[in-house]
């Protein structure tokens, strides 16, 4: 068979029979046209709209094969399975994607993550390892989340004022303050951690061995009135 296939109503077509060749469908068909229906298996194909274009596909719980196949040259562009996974070797381009469950995204890498945008390719969201994302800009790491807490690779902004925080000490803009929580200790044996400070109008407390209640060592110092 080959030439112009063109069915207005289900029933106007009636059953096909295609053998091992090659079929071209092809031609004009006419607005408001029924469905067209493939039917792989036993059981009938329902639903669909009475109008328009309409593809349905209905197979055996049996079949193996893939439901849709499109291919150029031989080689699968656009593929459906069996059990309804698609694949595709090109980009799908959609004004929303919708999904009820999860979405599943290869890693990534800092300079191409999983997760970015048509017009800035290198910025955007991957997986840095097990239990590890980045936050990448520019190609490069500005903020890894992993079950340790969050790191930043640079200032950390918080109402205008920017902060980083590193293990070797505090980092701050020079028009920034810095405001620590009062919370003295109520003795020189406290609960506390090492390095932890502390104030009330009178003093300023320091921890130098961190510990329970009982165990810490807290020192003070006086704070002398503004001459």
């Amino acid at each position: 068979m080959a030439g112009v296939l063109v069915c207005s109503s289900v029933a106007a077509l009636g059953a096909v029979r295609f053998t091992t060749g090659e079929y071209v469908f092809k031609g004009p068909v006419a607005a408001g046209a029924r469905r067209c229906l493939v039917q792989l298996g036993a059981t009938a194909i329902s639903g669909g709209s009475s109008n328009g274009t309409y593809l349905g596909a209905n197979a055996p719980s049996t079949f193996s094969g893939n439901l849709v196949d499109l291919q150029k040259n031989g080689t699968s562009q656009f593929k459906v399975t069996g059990s309804g996974v698609v694949t595709t070797t090109g980009a799908i381009t959609a004004p929303t994607l919708h999904s009820t469950t999860a979405t599943l995204n290869g890693d990534g890498a800092v300079g191409a993550p999983a997760y970015s945008f048509s017009k800035d390719t290198n910025t955007g969201i991957y997986r840095i390892g097990d239990d590890q994302v980045g936050i990448g800009t520019n190609g490069a790491l500005m903020l890894k989340v992993d079950t340790g807490g969050v790191t930043s690779s640079g200032w950390v902004a918080a109402g205008g004022d920017k902060v980083v925080l590193q293990a070797t000490g505090i980092t701050m803009d020079p028009t920034a303050s810095l405001k620590l929580p009062s919370n003295p200790p109520a003795a020189a044996n406290s609960a506390g951690s090492t390095g932890q400070i502390a104030w009330d109008e009178n003093s300023i407390y320091i921890c130098t061995t961190g510990g329970v209640e009982g165990e810490a060592v807290w020192k003070k110092v006086a704070i002398a009135t503004w001459q």
